[in-house]
């Protein structure tokens, strides 16, 4: 059994309670196995380990919860200074909606998750596409596979569900410098709807076209209602 030591130089944090939780300001750094951030706590596993700290999920624009309590990470990135609230608590209901508000992705292995806003919103272990269990929220998932342009998903998540829409190349990429001011002033482009059922969303073609195509469906599971973002290679019909 390792001893935890606390590090040798500790600053004092800024943070205030709210009516939402603790509000700090502080390095948050990630782990991309999980996609979850990590809080450094200012100590180490043993007299010469790596710092640690706690994992934190995402789960609004700048609330996080506390997640993996079991696990204690060690700190292998470089923190990013952020300003963020953590809850204190959570109810058993609150915590059962995070993981219920979620949205799985299915992909080939061929199509990359590039990046996704805001950070650490997705779980590459599970393919979840985790969204807030308070007020509302709006990213994309961006994507890249050889061959193809850059694509990206884009989302709005409110009051329980979903709308959607994807944008392909140089239009994406010309519009990812301002993505927040733009969807927040054309919400109405976001016109795919979880309440829609099945529906294709976009075909992507080739740089240079052949026979094949990536489809992108959002669909949803007639067992649970959950939807889900499902991109496929095909053959050109």
């Amino acid at each position: 059994m390792r001893s935890i030591t606390p590090e040798p130089t500790v600053r004092p944090r800024d943070f205030y309670l709210t009516n939402r939780g603790i509000r700090l300001k502080l390095g948050l750094a990630w782990d991309n196995d999980t996609g979850l951030a990590i809080l450094p706590v200012k100590h180490s596993l043993g007299t010469v380990g790596k710092p640690v700290g706690v994992y934190l999920r995402r789960v609004g624009p700048d609330l996080f919860v506390r997640a993996l309590p079991q696990e204690c990470p060690t700190v292998k990135t470089e923190v990013t200074y952020t300003e963020f609230t953590a809850a204190k608590s959570l109810t058993a209901t609150q915590a059962s909606t995070i993981m219920d508000k979620v949205m799985r992705v299915m992909k080939p292995a061929s199509v990359r998750v590039s990046r996704v806003e805001p950070r650490g919103l997705w779980d590459p272990s599970a393919k979840w596409l985790h969204a807030t269990h308070t007020g509302a929220l709006i990213g994309y998932m961006e994507f890249q596979a050889d061959s193809y342009p850059v694509f990206a998903f884009v989302f709005f998540f409110r009051n329980g569900h979903w709308s959607a829409t994807v944008v392909v190349g140089d239009r994406w990429t010309a519009r990812r410098k301002e993505f927040h001011k733009y969807y927040r002033d054309n919400l109405h482009e976001l016109r795919y709807f979880d309440t829609m059922g099945d529906a294709r969303m976009e075909k992507v073609d080739k740089i240079k076209p052949d026979s094949h195509v990536l489809t992108l469906h959002m669909r949803v599971a007639r067992g649970t209602g959950r939807p889900h973002l499902e991109i496929k290679e095909v053959h050109r019909k």
